[in-house]
């Protein structure tokens, strides 16, 4: 590939990785400098057409510029602009799963393209991008980073490789010490699933609005403004007040709707993604029902989410390794108190599947993100070499005092030999 293609093959990756992810643009004639800057490229007649104003038809669904092969062809600098060659790698993209292939088509009846948010569309990425060191830095400079390059790509990634964990709990009754070993299992939540912090917030914006209504315009300003009981207290003039408990109601219920908004979007979405999550919804409808990618991305409020047959699951690997403990005492031929054993396991196995999840976020994944996303070579060592390194490196073991795996000691010394570029940006280069 040369000089030439490598750069298209940039731009229209650039493209995908970041201006897909936009906001919402209907009218790019009101977008005057974004209008300006078209035509110089392609021309006003030629901007007109690949970005129709609300005259022309607005492209569906709406989220995105236009994403057939003409219209990106279009947004490249005029020397550039070959239809064929543009063409010809989405398909090539396509084939390795960067891209998705739409079934709709947009207004002006072409085939639409959109990035493949997923586990396996980011891992074909990190493939089709340049393997000198921190060529793909781009990737976590894009919008695009914001959707995949998350705590579930990291877990999706160790789990394909077969990486288990060890934790060892020592029972604060007898001090014998339980190694439990489990396969990694739950998930991280979308933003549209995790409903629950955002109807806490708009419980308590209702609560508040209730209290103000029964409250009148005096007690209203003063709890508000609290400096102004002091200037009471001085003997001071209060301010005038007027408005002020209608005013601070009226916005109570603007961003109560906003809120309730907000809901109904991710509700819809939830009713969308069904049992299969989002995989079964269809990229350009996933772009319709959330054009400012609000919804689908990873909720950072929420931990690892366990389902209650998994938590069932850990619970029961802690007593059967307590269970296995207590047969071998009695295989040896010492006193074994069923009672003690009973308590014991329930004790363990409860204890194992409770502190399961913050282990595993804040102990296995989140390191490895931060790691990923700071260093170019760890990137491509954990995204793609996984083969290699679980060979060794598949087995996280926790005691009281600290975890160890070699995995992570191998992508922190990725990450230390090399400058770790974040954003274009050197954060770290060593002495």
């Amino acid at each position: 590939m040369d000089d030439g293609r490598d750069r298209m093959l940039g731009l229209i990756l650039h493209h995908f990785l970041d201006t897909v992810y936009s906001r919402p643009v209907t009218d790019f004639k009101s977008e005057s400098k974004r209008y300006e800057a078209l035509s110089s490229l392609v021309g006003e007649d030629a901007a007109e057409t690949f970005f129709p104003g609300d005259g022309g038809g607005r492209e569906y669904p709406r989220g995105y510029r236009l994403n057939d092969a003409k219209g990106v062809t279009g947004a490249l600098p005029p020397r550039m602009q070959n239809y064929q060659a543009v063409r010809r790698i989405l398909q090539s993209l396509c084939e390795k799963g960067v891209l998705v292939r739409c079934g709709s088509k947009n207004a002006r009846n072409r085939v639409l393209y959109l990035p493949e948010e997923s586990t396996d569309g980011c891992l074909a990425l990190v493939r089709t991008l340049p393997p000198q060191t921190g060529q793909d830095g781009p990737l976590c400079a894009s919008a695009y980073a914001h959707m995949v390059l998350d705590r579930q790509l990291v877990l999706d990634v160790l789990r394909r490789n077969g990486v288990t964990v060890t934790v060892s709990l020592e029972s604060p009754g007898t001090g014998t010490s339980y190694p439990i070993n489990s396969a990694l299992v739950g998930r991280y939540l979308r933003v549209y699933e995790d409903q629950g912090p955002f109807m806490d917030f708009q419980d308590r914006l209702m609560r508040l609005s209730d209290t103000l209504s029964q409250m009148d315009e005096g007690e209203v300003f003063l709890a508000l403004y609290p400096e102004a009981r002091e200037g009471m207290v001085e003997g001071g003039s209060l301010p005038d007040r007027t408005g002020c408990k209608e005013a601070n109601l009226a916005y109570l219920e603007h961003v109560i709707d906003v809120v309730d908004s907000f809901l109904g979007d991710m509700q819809r979405m939830e009713d969308a993604a069904g049992e299969d999550g989002l995989s079964s919804v269809p990229m350009e409808d996933r772009f319709s029902m959330d054009p400012g990618n609000r919804l689908r991305r990873e909720s950072w409020a929420s931990g690892l989410h366990l389902t209650d047959a998994e938590r069932e699951a850990l619970v029961s690997l802690g007593s059967d390794c307590v269970a296995s403990h207590y047969g071998q005492l009695s295989a040896r031929g010492e006193a074994v108190r069923p009672a003690e054993c009973e308590e014991e396991s329930w004790y363990i196995g409860r204890w194992f599947a409770d502190g399961y999840p913050q282990f595993v976020d804040e102990e296995i994944v989140l390191p490895i993100l931060a790691l990923i996303t700071l260093s170019p070579s760890a990137r491509r060592r954990f995204l793609l070499e996984g083969e290699e390194w679980s060979r060794g490196c598949n087995t996280f073991v926790s005691d009281s005092k600290h975890v160890r795996c070699p995995l992570l000691t191998e992508l922190f010394r990725l990450g230390h030999l090399q400058k770790i570029t974040f954003n274009y940006i050197i954060l770290y280069r060593p002495v």
